[in-house]
């Protein structure tokens, strides 16, 4: 729905028209009345039908049921129990199922029952239960142990205080687990699934595959070993239950803070002025306080707006209809919705057992609801570039709208909120709501299927899932499969100090550990017909085919140390399969042999594709994540000798094929990149032949990534750009497309692209260098002239570290001791507290907007800025784009050198020199 499909918006055109309706056929417009007439009736029939708020079944708390969906599994502290949170699909409400099995709270240790009572610390506490000797198999040990199981009545008993049993013994092995997680996995539970309560206890439900495609799935995972049919067998029919279609809502809150100052979500001193909810059955609500500067008649056809007069009051109407939706999502509600609804409340008077909000440390739960915070989902890199694609650069509202809803927020560039009409904050409120929920309902809700699809593999709860990074959804998965087994699941340091901590070849990349992937060298210049492979799952198929884990690298049989890895001093195991090789391995093969074919397989309906191409996505994701967690120091099975030997195996398979297709073949190696190759007029048949030795010498299979109608390279490594077949443009490296590049760059690097992609021969591309020489001597010429705008001039930068961890005097800074410094002089002006408040500091994530300015100004930087240098007057050399002046005068060198960085590298390639576009001959021009 477009904005002016959604307001009632009259253009200068429209008024005109409206004054000369006389000049209008009269059919036209009795059919226009009647059309007005028929959606408002509509709009009415919809909202009588589905109620002005959404009434939930209610049941008994574990009564037996059916039809349940496993949403989230959270620490119950009345009852001391774990709690599962469903959905039940035919009453689209909440169920709440409390643990029948008298799970407990416990941690691990090599210590014996009879030494743990000798700790009376433990033994006399009120929260010691009781202590027993199970059985556990040590992956690095490769035996079977006894060990100490250590029962609390309580999380915190184990662990998260000074004095928790975890602190009395040393070592102790899972007494770092969340409590919730360790239910999860001791009970085999997988949210995002379905289940039943029979007789009170709680049983997974559904999950059967088609015979059919039961024995297809045979058929094309024949050869397998039995842990990978095993792994089939359990995960395949959990992927395969459908995903319904959640009821859930969106909200937004906003405040009526004075202009020029960001309310503070932690002293929250302006009003609530709305609060917007609009949710997946249609209804659209709008809380707002009456405020006699900006008081008017407020009537929309597909809004329900309820005014109040008093603020509590339109609080505890928010309460009682927000916390019975089964998903409540916010966007950005962890950081500021939420704790300044709950700490607004606290400070008007309401009593916090009426507020339906849990603060915690790190974010806020409603007492019901699984709150879903979009923001911190959508910003995981790993979400932006494998689900989906890179189609977003920054994690705001309006930029994820734009890119994949094509909507945007409601502009309000001159009016401040608070100084809004109630018409108008009501439109603006609702609308934010409104993208928020689109959000999870775009493409057949392919976000939210996304998150249930993973949330199956991974184990992990949705209230969970969407604020923890992908790497500790593996972290679950592992230690799932771990206790599954009836696995120890080690400590860090004793896999460190199993395997080693340092690596044995030389890092190449500053700041890794170990070194990386391999980059063949570019061959500068024009080349046509060039055809991309690249390795299906290059660094998965390595894991799983050289059987990569940590407990089977470097393991203790002396006979698999012939296993070497190429280029390190390293070992596999041949005896025994990882755990890793195997969960990462099934990952690989199903989405590989299986989802991804399916998903365009035209003998599918489209219904089928769509589920098949959401699955292999979410695989994807995993995928690509994976392969790298056991490089980082964050990861709890880090363990650098598989990293260093996943890339060492990577490297070996670049060289083996630009052997092959060189000296076998005589196919010409333009360029290598990490898992791909650029072939210079290879043929189908040699394309056959050299897929085929890949599976046989290298054990992965290559396969078409673009075919090229030309490519240009220039000398620097990850540094091209091509036009493929279908006409589609390739960037890799060049500046021209970075967000950090001034925006007058970033436009003529694309209109040099569009000029680039009508070039099919040498000789159109003569023409096209020469259009490309008028329009970047045309920019030029702006640019020495002066002839540019502000926004023309300015860069944008993403905030990627604390402003504390910023050491130097960077360009970053300078914008940021400007900000803050205005913050400071507009509070003083105004007689208040000058301090930078936490919603008004910038952080990880936000972006800054700035010039390069030709004449130096200075500020003053203080010590409540938070920076990591000394106080003092400071010099700067950029301004942001919001404190310019008329007075500004914006340094055009700069800008002229960006240019010559963006574009010399990309047209010496070409034959055209930097000089000729600065209007001087050069002998590099047409040098080919």
């Amino acid at each position: 729905m477009d904005l002016e499909d959604f307001f009632e918006v009259t253009s200068t055109k429209e008024m005109g028209d409206a004054q000369s309706t006389e000049k209008q056929p009269v059919e036209d417009r009795e059919e226009e009345i009647k059309e007005e007439k028929l959606n408002d009736t509509q709009n009415h029939e919809r909202i009588e039908r589905i109620g002005d708020k959404f009434e939930p079944e209610i049941f008994e708390l574990g009564q037996d049921i059916e039809d349940i969906l496993l949403l989230d599994v959270i620490y119950e502290p009345v009852s001391s129990k774990a709690q599962c949170i469903f959905y039940h699909e035919p009453s689209k409400s909440i169920y709440k199922w409390t643990d029948t099995t008298g799970h407990q709270p416990y941690l691990l240790t090599h210590l014996t029952e009879e030494g743990i009572k000798k700790i009376d610390k433990i033994v006399k506490s009120s929260e010691y239960v009781k202590t027993e000797t199970v059985k556990r198999f040590d992956l690095l040990g490769e035996k079977e142990i006894n060990i100490t199981k250590l029962y609390g009545t309580n999380p915190l008993a184990i662990g998260g205080r000074p004095n928790s049993f975890r602190e009395l013994i040393d070592p102790t092995f899972e007494s770092d687990i969340r409590y919730h997680f360790s239910y999860v996995t001791d009970n085999k539970l997988t949210p995002g699934t379905y289940y039943k309560v029979v007789r009170g206890n709680l049983e997974p439900s559904g999950g059967d595959i088609d015979k059919e495609v039961e024995k297809e799935l045979t058929e094309a995972f024949q050869g397998e070993k039995k842990e990978q049919l095993q792994m089939l067998d359990e995960y395949m029919p959990l992927l395969f239950q459908k995903i319904p279609d959640v009821l859930r809502c969106a909200f937004d809150i906003e405040i009526g803070s004075p202009k020029g100052i960001m309310p503070n979500p932690n002293k929250p001193v302006e009003e609530i002025i709305s609060i917007s909810l609009v949710d997946s059955e249609g209804r659209k609500i709008c809380w707002v306080l009456n405020r006699p500067e900006v008081d008017q008649e407020v009537d929309f056809d597909d809004i329900i707006v309820k005014r109040y007069d008093n603020e509590i009051s339109l609080l505890e109407d928010f309460f009682d209809i927000i916390d019975v939706y089964p998903i409540a999502i916010s966007f950005n509600g962890d950081n500021f919705d939420m704790p300044y609804i709950f700490n607004r409340a606290i400070r008007l008077g309401i009593d916090r057992a009426d507020i339906p909000i849990k603060m915690k440390r790190n974010d806020v739960a409603f007492s019901s609801s699984v709150h879903l915070d979009l923001y911190r989902f959508f910003r995981q890199a790993a979400i932006r570039i494998y689900a989906f694609g890179g189609k977003y650069d920054n994690t705001s509202l309006n930029e994820l709208s734009v890119a994949l809803l094509n909507e945007n927020k409601l502009e309000h560039p001159d009016v401040w909120i608070n100084e809004m009409d109630l018409a108008t904050l009501v439109k603006y409120n609702v609308i934010d709501a409104e993208l928020t929920l689109k959000l999870t309902q775009f493409d057949d809700n392919v976000v939210l299927n996304l998150m249930f699809i993973l949330m199956r593999i991974c184990k992990m709860p949705l209230f969970d899932f969407s604020r923890i990074a992908v790497s500790g959804w593996l972290q679950l998965w592992l230690i799932y499969e771990h206790r599954k087994r009836n696995y120890l699941v080690p400590r860090k340091d004793d896999i460190l100090l199993a395997k080693g901590e340092s690596a044995t070849s030389s890092a190449i990349i500053e700041g890794k550990k170990f070194q990386g992937a391999i980059v063949l060298d570019p061959k500068p210049g024009v080349w046509w017909n060039v055809r991309v492979l690249d390795f299906a799952s290059l660094y998965p198929s390595i894991i799983k085919n050289r059987n990569l884990s940590y407990e089977t690298i470097r393991c203790n049989h002396e006979e698999c140390k012939t296993n070497i890895v190429p280029e390190v001093n390293h070992w596999a195991c041949t005896k025994r399969l990882g755990i890793f090789s195997i969960v990462l391995g099934f990952i690989r093969d199903t989405r590989v042999n299986w989802f991804k074919p399916r998903s365009s397989d035209n003998n599918l309906n489209e219904k089928e594709r769509r589920i098949n191409q959401v699955i292999q996505s979410s695989l994807k994701v995993l995928i690509n994540a994976g392969y790298g967690v056991f490089g980082s120091t964050t990861f709890d099975f880090y363990c650098p000798p598989v990293a260093e030997s996943t890339t060492a195996y990577a490297r070996d398979a670049i060289r083996k094929t630009q052997d092959y297709s060189e000296n076998t073949l005589g196919v010409p190696v333009l360029y290598g990149d990490t898992d791909s190759v650029f072939l210079y007029q290879i043929t189908d048949e040699q394309t056959e032949r050299l897929i085929a030795w890949g599976i046989e010498h290298i054990g992965v299979e290559l396969g078409t990534d673009y075919i090229f109608r030309y490519v240009i390279f220039s000398d620097r490594k990850k540094n091209y750009v091509g036009v493929t077949t279908n006409n589609k443009t390739i960037v890799k490296g060049l500046m021209g497309k970075k967000k950090n590049t001034p925006k007058i760059i970033r436009d003529n690097f694309s209109r040099t692209l569009e000029i680039l992609k009508t070039v099919y021969s040498n000789d159109e591309l003569e023409h096209a260098k020469e259009r490309i020489i008028e329009l970047l001597q045309a920019m030029i010429y702006k640019l020495e002239s002066g002839n540019f705008t502000v926004d023309d001039a300015s860069i944008r930068l993403t905030i990627s570290k604390r402003v504390k961890e910023y050491g130097t005097w960077t360009q970053t800074m300078q914008v940021i001791a400007q900000i803050y410094d205005n913050i400071i002089k507009e509070k003083e002006k105004k007689g208040e507290k000058e301090e930078i408040s936490d919603s008004e500091r910038i952080g990880i994530g936000d972006q800054v907007k700035f010039v390069k300015i030709a004449k130096p100004v200075r500020v003053n930087v203080q010590k409540k800025f938070g920076f990591a240098f000394p106080p003092g007057v400071k010099e700067v050399t950029v301004k942001p784009v919001e404190l310019m002046t008329d007075d500004d005068i914006i340094d055009g060198k700069p800008l002229i050198d960006s240019a010559e960085a963006t574009f010399s590298q990309f047209l010496s390639s070409i034959g055209v020199s930097w000089e000729r576009i600065m209007g001087i001959q050069s002998l590099d021009d047409d040098w080919y």
